[in-house]
């Protein structure tokens, strides 16, 4: 068992949770750490421009529970409820997917075969938009913004208003580029 995940870009992990705590609401906290050092209080490099957090919450809900409209009330830190204000101590060990000394430490596991056809898919295109770079001394992140074309979306990213999680995406998302996906889907394609 493994207690916490480090990914990085174009990475994936299928992860499998031992699911036996109280029922509740329990907070997760995902740590983008490239943008930590682009926080408050930090030297922001040219052309950088400094981000308010890289500390990201989600919660983790058992079914079965009424949902909050909103999800939880969250001061700083974001608390859970129910069996989720205190969850039992668990054990497992850390797992790094760029260090692959932590390779061995979990083990393929054998599912049943994916249907044919999946649930739900989605064809996902990213891109530069122009102008590129010209010269060496152009100053980083002025040109050429990365984009998500997303059904002929063509947006980038940009941080919600609200929680996407806590709203369902239904408003306060400010036009980001975030899929939709089918609470009653078990198999998505990208």
């Amino acid at each position: 068992m493994i207690t916490s995940l480090n990914m990085h870009i174009g990475e994936r992990a299928d992860v499998i949770m031992c699911t036996d705590q109280t029922p509740g609401y329990y907070p997760m906290e995902m740590t983008y750490d490239y943008a930590c050092s682009l926080t408050p209080g930090h030297f922001i490099p040219p052309g950088f421009h400094p981000v308010s957090s890289c500390h990201f919450n989600a919660f983790l809900r058992y079914s079965g529970l009424k949902p909050w409209p909103l999800g939880p009330r969250v001061p700083s830190s974001p608390s859970g409820t129910g069996g989720g204000a205190s969850p039992k101590p668990v054990h497992g060990v850390p797992f790094d997917l760029t260090n692959p000394g932590d390779w061995n430490k979990t083990s393929p596991v054998k599912n049943e075969p994916l249907p044919a056809e999946p649930d739900v898919s989605f064809t996902v295109a990213l891109g530069l938009r122009g102008p590129l770079y010209s010269k060496p001394e152009d100053d980083p992140m002025q040109h050429g913004r990365w984009y998500m074309d997303i059904d002929g979306r063509r947006h980038s990213w940009e941080k919600p208003l609200t929680p996407a999680l806590h709203t369902k995406n239904k408003c306060g998302t400010n036009g980001a580029p975030i899929l939709n996906i089918p609470e009653n889907a078990t198999t998505v394609e990208m």
